[in-house]
C-alpha cells in the first residue's frame, strides 16, 4: 500500500515539475514572438549578437531539444504516456522539443544568408512579372 501511495505522489510531483517546465517553456517563446512582432516598432534596435554566440545559443536549443525529446520518449517507453494525469504536459513537452530543433534551425539559416536570399529575389522577381496569385485561386 505505501508504494502505491509513494508511486501516486510521485506522479503528482512528476506533473507539478512538468508543468512548470512547460510554463517556462511557454514564457520563453512568447517572448520570441513579441519581439518578432514588435521588432519594427522599437526605436532603437539593438546589436546583433556575434556568430559565436549565436553558434553556442543553436548548440544550447538543440541540446535542450534532444534532453525533452528523449525524456518524452522515456516516459512513454514505461507509459507514463497513458497516464491521464501525465500524458498532456508530456505531448506538451515533446511539440516544445521540436520547436526548439525548428528555432536553432532558424537561427541556423540566419547565420547563412546565401540560404534564403535566393528565395527572396525569385519572389521578387516574379511580383515584378506579375506572377503573383490570390491564395484564394490556389487549390
Amino acid at each position: 500500500m505505501s508504494l502505491a501511495v509513494k508511486g501516486g505522489a510521485q506522479k503528482f510531483q512528476l506533473a507539478f515539475l512538468l508543468h512548470s517546465l512547460n510554463g517556462g517553456l511557454k514564457s520563453f517563446f512568447n517572448e520570441i514572438y513579441e519581439a518578432m512582432e514588435n521588432a519594427e516598432k522599437t526605436a532603437e534596435a539593438p546589436a546583433p549578437p556575434k556568430a559565436e554566440q549565436v553558434q553556442q545559443s543553436i548548440v544550447s536549443l538543440r541540446e535542450l531539444s534532444t534532453t525533452l525529446s528523449n525524456s518524452y520518449d522515456r516516459a512513454k517507453r514505461i507509459r507514463l504516456t497513458n497516464s491521464s494525469l501525465l500524458a498532456g504536459s508530456l505531448s506538451r513537452l515533446y511539440t516544445y522539443s521540436e520547436d526548439l530543433s525548428e528555432l536553432a534551425d532558424w537561427l541556423e539559416m540566419l547565420l547563412d544568408p546565401n540560404s534564403y536570399e535566393g528565395a527572396f529575389k525569385r519572389a521578387a522577381d516574379e511580383k515584378e512579372q506579375g506572377q503573383v496569385f490570390s491564395l484564394s485561386q490556389v487549390d
